[in-house]
Formats: C-alpha cells, sequence, structure tokens
C-alpha cells in the first residue's frame, strides 16, 4: 500500500486513528519497504512546526522522538541490527500516526542510468526464470521516467513492491540480476532503488551547480540538449540536473549500500574524451550526497556499438580509467555482451547484473571472488611482434573460438587488423604479416566483439598503447595523403578549398577550425542543402583519374560505414563547430582503394548530399 494514514487493525501495535494533514514522509517509506541492515537508517518527513515525532519500530527496545523544525522537517535515525523481515514502523505526532508493515532490514542499492540500466525483465531475452520464480526477499522502488528543473523532495506515486510478476516485468532486468545474485550469496533481503531514464546524460545526473561550476560539463551538456517541439524550449531530461533533482534529491537522506550504474552511451559523441572527470565529479557529489566518502559505486562499461569512429572506444576506455583512480569504484567489462554491432540494447542483461553483483561482493562485501576483468598492463616488442601482458588473467587467458579477433597493430602509421595467438597464461603475441617493427598495439579500438577473456569468463577490456587521453588532439602517425585526381557527378555541390574555416554545408554557419593538416589545400565539394521536397534518391558518381586512394568527409561514420568497400581513416576526427550557437558536431574521412578508371557509386536514400564531402587534391565536377 500507498504511504497514508491508515486505519490500524494489525494487531499487537496498531490502533485506529485519524486522517493527518500534518504528518507525512516521501513515498520511499511504505509497506514492504527495505531499510539498511547494520546501519542508522534514517527516516525522514514533515509535521506541524515544532510537533514531537516519535518513531517506533518492532526491533528497537525504545521508541525514536524527533522535533519538527520551523519548516516542520523532521529526521529520525533507527539503528538496525541484522537482516530481518517481516518488521513494522510506527510514526507518531499531534495525534497523528502512520503504520507500515513487511518492512525487511537487509542491503539496499541504488540502482541508476540510462536504457540499459532501465531496460525491463519483459524485454530481455535472458531472464525469463525471475518472472517464474521470484526472489521473495527482494523488495523494489521504481521511480519510472522522471525529471524536474529544481531539486525535489517527493517522487511522487511510487512505492515499495514485493518480487510479483505483475510489478517484476516493468523493472530493469540488470538491477534484478545484480539483486538476484547478492541476495543468494548473501542470504539477507535485499532492496533495489531504481532510478533511471533512457537518452539520458551524466550531466543530468549530477547536481546542476557541479555541471555549472565545471567547464568539463559544457560541451556535453550543450550538444546533447534537445528541443521540445511542443514548448519550443530545451527538454526538461536534458537540463543540468534534471534528473538529480527528480530521482536523486528526494532519497538524498537514504540510508544505502551502494550505486550501480549504467550509463555513457548519450555522452559518446560530445564527451568521450573527459568522460571520466565527469564521471569522478558525479560519483564525489553523489558520495557527498548521501554521507559516504568512499560509497561503492559500480559502472558497466559500454558495449562496442557502430558509433562514429572510435568515440565509443575512447569513452570505455574513460570507464577505465576512473574505475582504476578511484577507491571503491570498479568496471564490468562488456566487450562480449552483444550479438551485433547495431544495437544498443543487447538483451542479455543477466550477465551484467551478475558481473556488478561480483564486484560487491569482492569489493564491498570482502568475498574471495573474481571480479576484475583483464586489463592491460605492459607491451615488449621483439622478434616483428607485440608481446601483450594482463592484469587480472586469473589462472590464464583463453578464446574459444578458432581466432583471437580484435587486435591491430601499427608500425608508427596506420592501424592494421593483427594476428594473435596467447603464449602465456598471461601474454598474448600480436604482429602482422610484414610488419617489421610494430611500435603499438590497440584491442577493440575499431568496435569489435572481443573474444579473448580469462578462463573464468570475463573478457578483456578495451585498450590501446599508443598514446594516453592528453595526446587525443595529435596525428602525427597519420599517412600522407595520395590523394588522386577524381571526377564527380551528380548530386548537388559547391566547389570549395579545404582550410581552417571551412564550412560543411553551404548553408550553415559551422566551420571546421582546425582540419587535419595533411588534407589542407584539397579540393572538396560542399553539400548545398535539399529542400525537403528535392531530398530524393540519387546517385553520385566518383572516377578515379589513376591507381590510389580516394577520400570523403563524412557526418557520420556509422552511415558511410554501410557503404561497401570503404574504411574509417584512424584517428581523422574533426570537430565543426557554430560558435555563435555553442554547437558543434564531429566530423570523419573515409577511403578506399582505386584503380584508374574504376567507377565508384554512392547511392543515398534521403538526406542525399548533406552527409558526405568527397575530396581529394584536384576534384573535376
Amino acid at each position: 500500500m500507498k504511504k497514508q494514514v491508515i486505519s490500524l487493525v494489525v494487531a499487537l501495535f496498531m490502533s485506529v486513528v485519524a486522517f493527518a494533514d500534518n504528518l507525512r514522509v516521501p513515498s520511499i517509506f511504505s509497506d514492504n519497504m527495505v531499510l539498511q541492515r547494520e546501519s542508522v537508517a534514517n527516516i525522514w518527513g514533515w509535521a506541524k512546526a515544532g510537533a514531537t515525532v516519535t518513531v517506533e519500530a518492532s526491533w528497537l527496545n525504545e521508541p525514536v522522538s524527533v522535533e519538527a523544525d520551523a519548516k516542520g522537517s523532521w529526521l529520525a535515525g533507527l539503528t538496525t541490527g541484522k537482516a530481518s523481515k517481516n518488521e513494522w514502523v510506527k510514526i507518531t505526532s499531534a495525534g497523528e500516526q502512520l503504520g507500515f508493515t513487511d518492512v525487511m532490514i537487509g542491503e539496499v542499492w541504488v540502482c541508476s542510468g540510462q536504457s540499459n540500466m532501465q531496460w525491463y525483465i519483459s524485454k530481455s531475452t535472458d531472464v525469463k526464470e525471475y518472472l517464474e520464480f521470484p526472489n521473495t526477499n527482494i523488495n523494489l522502488y521504481n521511480s519510472g521516467r522522471i525529471s524536474a528543473e529544481e531539486p525535489q523532495d517527493d517522487i511522487e506515486g511510487v512505492e515499495w513492491t514485493t518480487s510479483n510478476p505483475e510489478d517484476m516485468k516493468g523493472f530493469s532486468a540488470v538491477a534484478y540480476a545484480f539483486g538476484d545474485k547478492l541476495q543468494r550469496e548473501l542470504k539477507v533481503p535485499v532492496g533495489l532503488i531504481c532510478v533511471a531514464y533512457g537518452g539520458t546524460s551524466i550531466e543530468s545526473w549530477t547536481p546542476a551547480e557541479v555541471v555549472n561550476n565545471n567547464p568539463l560539463f559544457a560541451n556535453g551538456l550543450e550538444g546533447n540538449q534537445r528541443i521540445d517541439k511542443k514548448t519550443n524550449k530545451v527538454n526538461i531530461r536534458d537540463l543540468a540536473g534534471a534528473q538529480y533533482n527528480a530521482n536523486i534529491h528526494p532519497i538524498e537522506k537514504a540510508t544505502i549500500a551502494g550505486v550501480i550504474w549504467y550509463q555513457g552511451c548519450h555522452n559518446v559523441r560530445y564527451s568521450a574524451h573527459y568522460y571520466d572527470q565527469q564521471q569522478e565529479a558525479m560519483i564525489n557529489a553523489w558520495r557527498e550526497i548521501f554521507r559516504n566518502p568512499t560509497l561503492p559505486f559500480y559502472l558497466v562499461q559500454l558495449v562496442p556499438h557502430t558509433y562514429d569512429g572510435i568515440d565509443g572506444a575512447i569513452l570505455r576506455e574513460a570507464q577505465a580509467r576512473v574505475a582504476a583512480r578511484m577507491e571503491h569504484v570498479e568496471m564490468v567489462a562488456t566487450i562480449d555482451q552483444t550479438d551485433r554491432l547495431g544495437d544498443i540494447h543487447p538483451r542479455n542483461k543477466q550477465v551484467v547484473g551478475e558481473r556488478l553483483a561480483a564486484c560487491a561482493l569482492g569489493d564491498h562485501y570482502g568475498k574471495k571472488i573474481d571480479y576484475k576483468a583483464p586489463s592491460f598492463a605492459r607491451v615488449e616488442y621483439k622478434d616483428d611482434a607485440a608481446y601483450v601482458y594482463f592484469n587480472n588473467a586469473g589462472r590464464k587467458l583463453v578464446c574459444y573460438d578458432k581466432e583471437i579477433v580484435g587486435f591491430q597493430i601499427s608500425d608508427g602509421g596506420e592501424f592494421y587488423l593483427a594476428k594473435a595467438e596467447i603464449v602465456d597464461n598471461d601474454c598474448v603475441k600480436v604482429w602482422a604479416e610484414g610488419m617489421k617493427k610494430p611500435a603499438a598495439v590497440r584491442y577493440c579500438f575499431n568496435e569489435s566483439i572481443g573474444n579473448l577473456q580469462s578462463v573464468n569468463g570475463l573478457p578483456v577490456t578495451t585498450f590501446r598503447t599508443d598514446k594516453d587521453n592528453s595526446n587525443l588532439g595529435t596525428r602525427a602517425w597519420l599517412p600522407e595523403f595520395d590523394s588522386v585526381e577524381i571526377s564527380v557527378v551528380g548530386g548537388k555541390f559547391e566547389p570549395a578549398v579545404f582550410q581552417p574555416g571551412s564550412k560543411p554545408w553551404s548553408n550553415r554557419t559551422f566551420e571546421i577550425k582546425e582540419p587535419i593538416e595533411g588534407l589542407c589545400g584539397f579540393d572538396y565539394l560542399m553539400p548545398q542543402w535539399l529542400k525537403k521536397e528535392d531530398v530524393i534518391p540519387c546517385k553520385v558518381y566518383i572516377t578515379a583519374q589513376e591507381d590510389g586512394r580516394i577520400y570523403m568527409l563524412c557526418r557520420s561514420w556509422n552511415w558511410v560505414s554501410k557503404i561497401k568497400g570503404w574504411q574509417l581513416l584512424p584517428n581523422s576526427q574533426m570537430t565543426y563547430t557554430d560558435t555563435k550557437r555553442g554547437i558543434s558536431g564531429t566530423m570523419w574521412v573515409a577511403y578506399r582503394e582505386v584503380k584508374q578508371g574504376e567507377k565508384v557509386t554512392i547511392k543515398w536514400e534521403s538526406d542525399a548530399n548533406s552527409g558526405f564531402m568527397p575530396i581529394a587534391s584536384k576534384i573535376n565536377y
């Protein structure tokens, strides 16, 4: 039942009361609630200003009495002991009374993030047994998708429920899998507070004052904001602190064990390079909010997906950095947890939740359990190969497929797909035929699904040896642009010279401030914007005048990657910016090998000419 003034008819401790006008508590307190064991669990609410509020509980020897302040707010700390079930809480003040039954004392975890955390049990493929055989020692609190411009005191319309099939269908699959493994290992009740909202950025989950006072949040905040067509204003859910205001502020006084977090997709485009610093700022803010400087915080690394270029890998790299440097912050590797790159919502959620639980069991509860995924330790170059050593390899590294996939190798120029074999328990040999002096190695940096893992089933995480985050802007290792002269027929373009300040589109005010130096001085074709009625399927023909390589500037690598024969030029990301409007986007360079006279056809189904720009040393158009 919802929190409310009730006619108390439960024997032994309840009596008939009148409805209360002043005494109330937020929805986080209701029948079936779970309070943190072996702690001082806070209960708070509102009453008449200056009134005495008395809280009784079935496990307490004496009631706890506090006084409401001038605004009527009050808070009582209830000492809890070992885990238990079937408890009750009674709150009285000025002749008014509230009562809650079926209270459990156990482990309370906040489960937050965007759509992959929100993803329902009913939509997942590997958790059907939860609906058939619910864990009766798990209770649920599910906020739904809410946002607020200002910090809220309550999440209205929500209450704690038991693990019953009806309420479980719309509950987070990852969170429930986490709670189920935790409960079965610890053998105590578990309370899961799910506050997740699909399509939300880390900026919206961080208190607004933290976002506004930290310049690292500015680009992501502006880039991720969408306009609500009904109000012509920024969508509330995209505002700084919007999800924090609606979901976290109302429960900030709660006593919890820790947080599990699955978010990042919405930040890939605008803040991948420094997402670790944003994540650290958010974690520190939440730790202050929940009054625990070492609050356990376990995050999920993004699965491989067809993001533009390597930004997805860069964000995964940032996630690993924040986990490596912060105490009681761990990261679950998921490089193996998708069936296809085009699906940003892999349906298998059970293994993700169970890996999160393993982090909690090992890091927070002190269980002897393998929970750290293998990660890059060091590399040695000898015999025309790279020998890569790993931390947390368990007893040994394994690959159950015919060959290891996902490795790339470079001699200081481009990266090439590489062969790999396990040569020791914690070492993999990586090489490419014909490469004499390898200088750098990458793993799953090209949005591939990795298959290298420890024998305990944890996948090797994304890594690269060529550079760290501080050098992301350098392009020293790019090859010379051996572009050939081309002829282009079809489409609507405006010829221009590629240089600092070049425009991606003729009718927009975007400018490319720092173009790749090797392309400066090249001819390129600037697309002319087409009216909606002009956007029809069309073909553009590019003909090479000699053997060599042809290039294309493209707005979306995901888009271009679907065209057979084209490859992404490594580290070719460029930013176009509208400084007046404070918005920006990303461009990439794609290429393909051609023979003299070869005609390359590009078919565009919609938005015909806005997504790509032919570029070459000379273009005949």
